[in-house]
């Protein structure tokens, strides 16, 4: 998720969160991203670190 929207301006990327927001409520979703703000309104967060 963040190469996707590194990129992006704010409001833009605000658009991109809301839209996701919306396509992945009642499923199941595994997300990847480095930057936590795009994974805010998890459930559940698993942090690798090191490997």
């Amino acid at each position: 998720m963040d190469e996707a929207t590194s990129s992006s301006d704010t409001t833009t990327g605000k658009e991109i969160q809301k839209t996701l927001d919306s396509l992945v409520q009642g499923r199941t979703t595994i997300a990847i991203a480095h930057c936590l703000s795009m994974l805010l309104k998890t459930d559940r967060l698993v942090v690798l670190d090191r490997g």
